[in-house]
């Protein structure tokens, strides 16, 4: 119970209100920003659905409150949060695991087949993706509320009828499929990302180290031929067009590196979670409402601490990465603004 209470209400909580806050502020600028690049649809998709993961996430922190427990409520907070914050927030987990891989792809194909890209994921496209992925595991939770059904029922503890579960005869069956079917989602993505991920890192040294070596020979090749004076005006054009190919690189550089920090950072905190519903898998009773009940929703507090910190972090990422993140930013939020005469 110690354990609940540290990692759910007073970690949990705090790191959530952060961010929530910082992906309120990622929708603004992106929003501000326009959709007409992929990147820009797919980033804000992702903050809408780290921004639902972290609502519903807050609301099993608060529900784990034993000051919230004990208040004279009209409901069981520890049975209601099972239907309006535990699946709801696997929903959103899982959206924002589809969104990645979406965006890790992308980085990795602006790499390896540059030209043929943006004729594939344009703009719509992507929206088209990132509604469909909320469509999709939308549907993959319905199953769960067909048989965790909402009911009134006497408690002797508190004296009246509150709010609570009743949970039918076929529960065990229809979760084991609903899980089964969000957990391939789930594990499949995160496997997805961390191909794409060691790809793209990959792709992207191997790219720099061929634009350096061809700009370092190109730089060799004239100053070689250039004779005397002659020499300084191709010299000159070299060192201009080696500028704009060093800018050009230097700013795929940084979205490689942020895209590349994003997926890391899920992968990383996704193994805690990822591993506990592998044991949900194997050990018998070792879920919600099992024997192990208790041992299981101390793990996954502290599981839900790296998923709250995976759904917060992004907008650093992108504010050290992304010069064009933090120049919206600074123009849409700083308190420093020119005031017209």
């Amino acid at each position: 119970m110690t354990a609940k209470v540290i990692f759910y209400c007073i970690v949990g909580g705090a790191i959530n209100l952060m961010g929530t806050v910082t992906n309120v502020l990622n929708i603004m600028v992106f929003c501000r920003q326009g959709f007409r690049e992929s990147i820009n649809v797919s980033l804000c998709g992702l903050a809408v659905s780290d921004l639902g993961s972290l609502l519903t996430l807050q609301w099993l922190n608060i529900c784990f409150n034993p000051l919230f427990q004990q208040a004279d409520l009209p409901f069981d907070p520890l049975q209601i949060e099972y239907i309006t914050g535990g699946w709801p927030h696997v929903c959103f987990v899982r959206i924002t695991g589809l969104i990645t891989a979406y965006i890790t792809l992308e980085r990795c194909l602006c790499i390896t087949m540059p030209l043929k890209v943006k004729l594939i994921m344009t703009p719509r496209n992507t929206v088209v993706y990132v509604i469909s992925a909320h469509l999709v595991m939308f549907a993959c939770t319905a199953p769960a509320y067909s048989v965790n059904l909402p009911h009134w029922e006497w408690n002797p503890r508190r004296n009246r009828t509150i709010l609570g579960l009743r949970l039918t005869s076929n529960r065990e069956e229809v979760e084991k499929y609903a899980h089964g079917l969000n957990n391939s989602f789930g594990f499949g993505t995160f496997a997805v990302i961390i191909v794409l991920t060691i790809i793209l890192a990959s792709s992207l040294n191997s790219k720099t180290r061929w634009r350096d070596q061809a700009t370092s020979a190109a730089a060799q090749t004239i100053s070689q031929h250039a004779p005397g004076s002659q020499g300084a005006v191709p010299t000159a054009k070299l060192a201009s067009a080696s500028g704009t190919v060093s800018s050009a690189s230097k700013k795929d550089r940084r979205v490689v590196k942020m895209v590349v920090s994003i997926s890391s950072i899920f992968v990383g905190c996704f193994i805690p979670v990822t591993t506990i519903f592998i044991a949900k898998i194997i050990v018998p009773g070792f879920g919600k409402f099992g024997s192990q009940d208790n041992i299981y929703q101390a793990i996954m507090s502290i599981a839900f601490v790296f998923e709250t910190i995976n759904s917060s972090v992004n907008i650093f990422i992108y504010f050290k990465l992304s010069t064009k993140f933090r120049t919206t930013f600074k123009t849409m939020f700083s308190c420093n603004k020119e005031r017209p005469e």
